[in-house]
């Protein structure tokens, strides 16, 4: 039900392959597909590495959002507790803060915003 055989034994077959390669390689055809090979070969081992991207000037980057410039420009905050946490994170009592991960009812109160 297939189509007939070309070559009946490993033999032949590896005889007809070495000499269909040995036929390409004296072609037109396969005498360029092997320069255009070393040609890229060549390029690879001797051209430079690292981007060929010239760097990104200033003035090529979009402008920066003003909601993002008006965060930056902001005061820090002046209140206790963040001059507490700004000097160690070890000052903070964290102790109570896992409760508030679970769904409620809580068993205290939620801190007040002030």
């Amino acid at each position: 039900m297939g189509r007939k055989a070309r070559y009946l034994t490993l033999a032949e077959k590896t005889a007809a392959l070495h000499r269909q390669k040995v036929n390409h390689a004296q072609s037109e055809r396969g005498k360029a597909t092997r320069r255009l090979q070393r040609s890229q070969n060549y390029a690879k081992a001797h051209s430079r590495k690292g981007s060929s991207k010239p760097p990104l000037i200033s003035s090529q980057l979009p402008p920066l959002p003003q909601s993002l410039i008006n965060l930056a420009v902001a005061s820090l905050p002046d209140g206790e507790l963040f001059h507490l946490a700004s000097q160690s994170a070890d000052n903070l009592d964290e102790s109570e803060l896992p409760q508030w991960d679970n769904n409620p009812p809580y068993t205290m109160p939620p801190p007040s915003d002030t």
